[in-house]
Formats: C-alpha cells, structure tokens, sequence
C-alpha cells in the first residue's frame, strides 16, 4: 500500500478505510497474532519517550487492524498500569515478575555468587558440581513454548531485545538508538556489555529491524552485521500530542510551580548524561549577561533520582537556584500544558535517535531551538535555531533569540506547525509497522535460519534449523564445543526431524569438540536439537553469566545435497 493513500486510522470519509484495506492485504500474509514484548516498560517516566510513542502505536494498531491479535506480554511492575490498552482483539499476559523462587534456589544463589569465587580452583568446581546435581532439575525444564502456544505469526520487540524469540517465529526490532557506541562514557561497563549484547541479538534474531530516524539506521548498518535489506526507517508519528493544553489545567500548574505564561524555557528529558544539562545551565548563566531578560526563567522536568540531586545542586552552586525549577516527572497532559505556555523549548541534547518532544512543541506552536547533532537536524528540519550543543556561545545566543526577537519567533512557530504535520499521521505509522510485520512473517517462511544459539555462540536447551530455500536433502554441519568446566560429564543431544539415517541421540563428553553432521528431510526441512543438561554460569560461580546455557555452537553451515550450493547460517565464531 503506497503511503499517499494512507490515512489515520478510523477516519471515513465515505471511500474505503484503512482497515478495510488492511484486512483484504492481510488474507495474502496470513497475520493472525502479533506478540508485543511490553516486559521492560516501567511505571511512570522511566522509559522516556519512548513508552509514549509505544503506547500510541499500540492503541492505532488495535483499530487499524480489527481482526489481528494482539499479545502484548507485560512483567508485574506495569501490568496494572498496561490496562489502559485493552481492547477486544488486545490482551495482555503476564510472563516476569512471578513470585520469588523457593528459598532453596535464593540461598544456592547467594552462595554461589558470594563464596564459590572465593574458594580455590579445584574445590570451587568440585562445590558448583555437586551444588548443580542438587539443583539439576530447576535447570532441566523444557524450552519455552508460549508464543507457539498462543499461535503468535510475529514477535514484535518494540525496546530491541529479542528475549521472548521462540525458534521459527518471526521478530521484528526496534532500535531507538546506539548511543552506547558514540558515547560509552555516559554508562557503567556492565551497561555497555549488556546494551552490546541485545544490540547484536537483535541483528541476529530479527527478521527485520525497524529504526526510528535514518539516522539510527545508518548507525545499525555500521555497527551491525545485518544486510541494509533487512533494516528499514520508520519514523515517529503521533498525531494528538500537539493538541492546545487545557487552560484550566494549565493555569493551576503553572500556579503550583511558580511560572508565568511565556516567560520561561522548558527542557522536558530524563536527567540523563546525554542531555547535557550541565552545558544547559552554564549557557543559561551566560545568556542571563547577553540579554536574556531577568524574569525567564528555565524549567526541567524528568524523573526524579539522584542525578537531578546533581544537578539541582550545581544549580544552586551557579546561583541559579531561584531561576532554575526542577518540575519532576508530568503527566501527559500536564506536560503538554508546560511545553504550550512556555516561551520556547530548548533541547541541547549530545544523542538523540529520534527527538520527539522537539515535535511536540512545534506541533502546540512553540519555537525551538535545538542541537545539530545525531537526528535532530533531520527531524527539525529547518523549522528550529540549530546549535551546537557543545559550544556555550552557540546555545546562549539561540536562548536569547527565542527570548527577545519576536519576528524570528513567529517565523519559527508558522514552520514549526508545518513541520510538526509531517509527522501528525499516527494512523501511517501504524501501517508501516504492520506493513513491516506482514514482510517480516513472509521473510521467516522463506528463509533458512538457525534459532536458540546467542550472538555470542552458546546455544540454551533448544537449536532450530530450518532449510526452506537449499536444495534438496540438505545437511546441517556444527561445530560444537562442551567446555571444560560444565558441571556434568556429558551433553545429551536429542534430535528430531532429521532423515532414517541421521542419528536420533549424540553424547558430546566434557571438553569435547566435533563436527556434527545431521541431514534433513527434503525441503522444507526443520531440524530440533533438544540439549541436556542446561546450566547457568552465575550459580556456579563461573561468571556473572546468568543465561541457561548448554554448549557452544562455532560454527553451522547448510550444505546442499543436490550442489546447489552452501548456507552460512552462522559464521565460524573465536575458539
């Protein structure tokens, strides 16, 4: 469906609707239950905005189409909170945040990380091995079915991770941004290896990702190894979010903070690193010399902790305190009141993926100025005073324009509304996405994959491979590894689907590395590899690991039986 026939979702204007049209494009694709992985949204403001735009997607999704299922798999945190969402053809399931485990498998926990690195080499394996007979049936559970349970045609991970991926399920990713790899210095070690890590499985698992500005896919196709086929951009779109704020409501929260209508800036962003606060205030502190009159003042608003602690104190140190107003976490619509009586939005941001709230402020009529940096220029287009948010002189000097020159700030609000139309049609964004889910389950069906080994090369209890597009009677070749220190003399590995001659059971001894051969059924081949024991590295004091793993994979290639040539699932990984 081409976009210029698009339209929100719902709208009728006699002529065919969306969803109508939805409806008979989908009888060719077959898409009948979408899983939604909701399991890291967080109460509150957490999330950024990027629950906002989640959230928003979802409900235009429910209503463009109807006869579509959609799963949306939530933990206990934001169950309650999720509610807001259902829908007759939404559900949500609630899969983390169970009650705890038994106090046996807490306390195997608690000395495992504690006191087993503390013992010597050898009675540390001796104690993780008897430590792990005792526990071995917590470990032996099968593989997880619930999304083939439930009839899911496509997974859809809207915060990247493909954690909930099942073997032969489709997988879409969002990737909202790779900040980690341009600025790792604004997280923890441990935070960069796990955002490296999902980052990487997502390239692997997805059958398609999904980026939200041209920017972010151009960082995906240099960072990651994923062909530009399987990586498209589609951007945010929010049509409501510009809406006039309610006067009443706005009047009783500008009364709580102490504001005055237009005589303020507002920074609505978590107090994370990226978004410079620090810069912002010294530049508010110059720009208070240059001109900038003596009653504007600078409002912040973001969650709570102790970063705004920070800088609620360097505030103070600045002698800014009194012009400074630390909002904490809005509402929706009381943010939207902040953002439409202020007298501009400034957003010196380092990184960001998208840049939502410079939309929403041009959509309530608000002039912007912002940092030229990552995808802001291409979402602001030249509706906004770019600056670069680096430089003290350059984001002093947008303030004080925004504060003094009303001629450029009516220019600035007239294109900021044009700009902001550009991306008010939720209903094409949600179309994209489905247009998106319906390529990606056509993807699965047509293409050989391997399912359940880690970008990193450990495979959990349950290897996939499918052959649909080798030639006839192919073979699966893996190299495989069982390590040295598995707590267990031997790997078992089942395998079903294969040929008469292939072997039903392997025995892979500890230490072990072999080539193994499987042939397949004639195309469409599928071929499962039930692996036991599984284990995880952290209780045995191996590592911080927390995965359930079984064995390394280095290696898996599908050779052709008729000489058609050979299949690189999964290249050869370091020893």
């Amino acid at each position: 469906m081409r976009a210029d026939n698009r339209r929100v979702a719902g709208h009728n204007d006699g002529m065919e609707t969306d969803a109508e049209r939805w409806i008979v494009a989908s009888m060719s694709i077959d898409l009948r239950t979408v899983a939604v992985d909701l399991t890291p949204v967080l109460p509150g403001g957490e999330n950024g905005g990027a629950k906002i735009v989640i959230l928003e997607l979802l409900r235009a999704l429910a209503v463009l189409a109807p006869r579509c299922r959609f799963v949306l798999l939530t933990q206990a945190a934001s169950h309650a909170e999720l509610a807001e969402l259902d829908a007759p053809n939404v559900e949500r399931r609630l899969v983390l945040g169970q009650p705890a485990p038994p106090p046996r498998q807490r306390l195997v926990s608690r000395i495992a990380r504690r006191v087993l690195p503390l013992l010597p080499g050898r009675v540390r394996t001796i104690v993780a091995r008897v430590g792990y007979r005792l526990h071995r049936p917590m470990h032996d559970r099968p593989a997880s079915r619930l999304l083939r349970d439930l009839g899911v045609d496509v997974l859809f991970c809207p915060f990247t991770a493909p954690t909930c991926a099942e073997p032969g399920i489709a997988v879409v990713s969002l990737v909202h941004d790779l900040q980690y790899r341009t600025y790792p210095q604004f997280f923890t070690p441990d935070d960069v290896a796990h955002r490296d890590r999902t980052f990487v499985a997502a390239c692997r698992a997805a059958t398609l990702l999904v980026a939200i500005s041209d920017y972010t896919r151009g960082a995906i196709l240099r960072h990651g190894d994923v062909e530009p086929s399987r990586v498209r951009t589609i951007h945010h779109r929010l049509a409501l979010r510009g809406r006039a704020p309610d006067s009443a409501r706005g009047a009783a929260l500008l009364q709580r903070l102490g504001l005055r209508r237009e005589r303020y800036f507002v920074y609505p962003a978590n107090f994370w690193k990226h978004k410079n606060h620090e810069m912002l205030f010294t530049a508010f502190a110059v720009s208070a010399q240059r001109g900038l009159p003596a009653d504007v003042r600078l409002v912040c608003t973001g969650a709570p902790g102790p970063r705004q602690e920070f800088l609620q104190r360097a505030a103070g140190a600045m002698n800014l305190d009194e012009r400074i107003v630390f909002a904490g976490y809005l509402p929706g619509e009381e943010l939207a009141a902040l953002v439409g009586n202020s007298l501009g939005m400034v957003f010196p941001s380092l990184y960001e993926g998208f840049g939502l709230p410079v939309l929403e402020a041009m959509a309530a009529g608000v002039p912007v100025a912002c940092s030229n940096r990552t995808a802001l220029p291409e979402i602001a287009g030249d509706a906004a005073i770019l600056f670069d948010p680096r430089l003290v002189d350059e984001v002093a000097a947008a303030m004080v324009a925004l504060a003094i020159d009303p001629r450029r700030r009516a220019d600035l609000v007239r294109s900021g509304r044009e700009r902001a139309a550009e991306f008010s049609d939720v209903g094409r964004m949600a179309q994209d996405y489905l247009d998106a889910f319906g390529d990606a389950l056509r993807g699965r069906q047509r293409r050989d994959a391997i399912d359940g080994v880690h970008a990193d090369g450990w495979a959990g209890s349950r290897v996939v491979i499918e052959a649909l597009d080798v030639g006839c009677t192919p073979v699966a070749e893996l190299d495989v590894e069982a390590p040295g220190w598995l707590p267990v003399r031997t790997l078992t590995l089942a395998i079903e689907g294969g040929t008469e001659a292939a072997p039903r059971r392997l025995e892979l001894a500890r230490g072990e590395r072999a080539t193994v051969s499987l042939a397949l059924a004639p195309q469409p081949g599928r071929l499962v590899i039930t692996i036991t024991p599984v284990y995880a590295p952290a209780l045995l004091g191996i590592s911080v690991d927390e995965r359930e793993i079984a064995l390394r994979v280095h290696r898996c290639t599908l050779r052709s039986g008729d000489g058609s040539g050979d299949v690189t699932l999964m290249p050869e990984t370091a020893a």
